[in-house]
């Protein structure tokens, strides 16, 4: 995974309250979850897919990972032609929301 940088994402994490003896577990964020599959560099549908079967949408704040999907595309190489893009992502989405 390229992006989003860990500083960043640590920022924010939660951990999770489970009982390990030498292991502590955290998620990320909503939105820095979507970035990580949306920038990774293997390109698939199969990352989009996963964004979309998951419902994660439902749950970000659209705004928050419009504004991290722009930051992050400044630090990248190949922009776009490089990436899954957001738009389109989102353009399925509400494909999906209104029931086709």
């Amino acid at each position: 995974m390229e992006l989003p940088p860990l500083e960043e994402v640590k920022e924010e994490y939660q951990r999770i309250n489970v009982k390990f003896n030498f292991l502590e577990v955290y998620l990320p964020s909503t939105e820095h979850l979507i970035i990580s599959k949306l920038f990774t560099t293997r390109q698939t549908e199969k990352d989009v897919e996963d964004i979309l079967k998951s419902e994660i949408l439902g749950k970000a704040n659209i705004e928050k990972l419009k504004q991290l999907y722009e930051e992050y595309l400044l630090y990248t190489l190949f922009k776009k032609s490089r990436y899954n893009d957001l738009d389109s992502l989102l353009e399925k989405w509400e494909r999906i929301q209104k029931g086709g």
